[in-house]
């Protein structure tokens, strides 16, 4: 089973739409927006749940000439 939801935004990131979908075993999240906030929110989540990051990655696949970008990211539940 998937779960989705979405959060338009967060005061620490004004600039990010973020959507995350949550199984059983991991949770991926699809992130656009400015590309300096959507690195910072990255490493937060690694941080968030494991202090090395473990467990979590992500990529930028798209940047546009503006500097807004389009990312995925991912993380493995068994830390929750």
């Amino acid at each position: 089973m998937t779960t989705s939801n979405t959060r338009s935004t967060d005061k620490r990131w004004p600039s990010l739409a973020i959507r995350s979908y949550r199984t059983t075993f991991s949770t991926t999240y699809e992130v656009t927006g400015n590309k300096e906030e959507a690195l910072e929110w990255l490493e937060s989540l690694k941080r968030g749940y494991h202090p090395a990051g473990y467990g979590t990655h992500g990529r930028i696949l798209h940047e546009s000439p503006c500097g807004r970008v389009e990312m995925s990211a991912y993380r493995a539940n068994s830390c929750d």
